[in-house]
């Protein structure tokens, strides 16, 4: 399976939420999947942090794009505050299927 982790903080394997995520991904890793992980840090260094936090979610639905058209997706971990902008727009190609959002 390919799998994507996402995580609204910076990388950083001593924290909560990332560590945990880290150890799912080895775990699902060790098992023969093709894991990915996208946080804060995958955000373009120009940006302010604040930025960074208010716009995380469209580019969460950038990259779960991207991916999917790359690669494919199976999985997608996500917080709901990370996917809501994905879903949105999922949704929204759902009720009209002639729009290219997705």
């Amino acid at each position: 399976m390919n799998i994507l982790f996402t995580c609204h903080y910076n990388f950083n394997p001593n924290a909560g939420a990332i560590d945990v995520t880290l150890r799912l991904q080895q775990e699902y890793q060790r098992l023969g999947h093709q894991v990915s992980f996208y946080c804060l840090d995958d955000l373009p260094s120009r940006l302010h942090s604040l930025l960074k936090v208010a716009a995380f979610p469209q580019f969460v639905a950038s990259h779960i794009s991207t991916l999917n058209r790359q690669q494919g997706l199976d999985v997608v971990d996500a917080f709901t505050a990370d996917s809501w902008f994905h879903s949105f727009l999922r949704q929204s190609k759902i009720q009209n299927p002639k729009s290219k959002i997705l």
